[in-house]
């Protein structure tokens, strides 16, 4: 099975919107979402390598959200 730049596209559509419901006391959101600009950006512990090394070796604990 391959999967296409859609796929991707829309799996991180759906993953925005996710974050947008959690940030909105779980309010529904509807798909396709109007703003094309929001991002969605690791957290820092993973952005600087922390689940490949672990939290010691990047020099910050994992936040718990």
């Amino acid at each position: 099975m391959t999967s296409t730049g859609h796929d991707y596209r829309q799996a991180l559509e759906i993953a925005i919107a996710l974050m947008l419901s959690a940030r909105n006391n779980h309010q529904r959101v509807d798909l396709p979402l109007a703003d094309r600009t929001l991002k969605l950006y690791p957290s820092p512990y993973r952005l600087h390598g922390g689940d490949v090394i672990g939290w010691e070796g990047s020099g910050t604990a994992p936040e718990l959200v």
